[in-house]
């Protein structure tokens, strides 16, 4: 999900393989897209975030692939193909866009990396590889990027959050497998609000990687 200046906003549904708009009441204001892998089309529409313009980035999971389009719903521009060179992906979950429009696109199974792009698609650069070091990822998720250019990963199989600075130099990270309130069993996506809290959805009861189970008290 992703909101514009005017407070309207943006869904990605990857069932129906669509975009829809609505205002802040809930109000639909239109749609685009349809199955398929030509211009404006999707396969499995995934993250979406917007510009300083108010233009709309969706990730793909199955096309490897970034499309740009005006807050209408036109095509504006695409990039990205299936490969591990640079600007290439395998499995694009999660998108962000920071102050300066640049768009950050967490690529999550084989190249587990962050790719950093300008708004007309050009490549900055990447970061990150599979493991459990700092700075590696496995199944990256979600992302966000704050006022100053640091930028927040949910590193989802090792149950963990790591944060980065503009460079894509590792600072820190935090969370561990479990129940508590500082744990998580699947930390999925990430978001901020203006004063600097964030906040991680955790989409599991069930660890798929222990035996973890909340619902038993463990």
């Amino acid at each position: 999900m992703a909101i514009d200046s005017l407070n309207n906003i943006y869904l990605a549904e990857y069932s129906r393989k669509n975009i829809q708009k609505f205002d802040s009441n809930g109000t639909f204001i239109t749609m685009w897209g349809k199955e398929g892998s030509k211009e404006g089309e999707f396969k499995k529409p995934w993250g979406i975030t917007l510009d300083s313009n108010d233009n709309v980035y969706v990730s793909d999971q199955v096309l490897p692939r970034v499309q740009k389009f005006d807050s209408n719903g036109t095509f504006i521009d695409m990039w990205g193909k299936k490969g591990s060179k640079k600007g290439q992906f395998v499995h694009q979950h999660d998108i962000t866009v920071d102050s300066k429009d640049k768009v950050y696109v967490t690529d999550g199974r084989e190249n587990s990396r962050i790719s950093v792009f300008d708004s007309n698609g050009k490549f900055i650069k990447h970061w990150g590889s599979e493991g459990k070091d700092e700075g590696q990822f496995i199944e990256n998720h979600g992302i966000v990027v704050d006022s100053e250019g640091n930028v927040y990963v949910v590193d989802t199989r090792n149950v963990r959050i790591q944060k980065f600075d503009s460079n894509g130099d590792f600072v820190t990270m935090w969370g561990s497998l479990g129940c508590k309130d500082d744990q998580f069993l699947i930390p999925h996506d990430i978001a901020m609000d203006s004063k600097g809290y964030i906040y991680v959805t955790d989409s599991g009861k069930s660890h798929f990687r222990a035996d973890y189970n909340c619902n038993q008290g463990n």
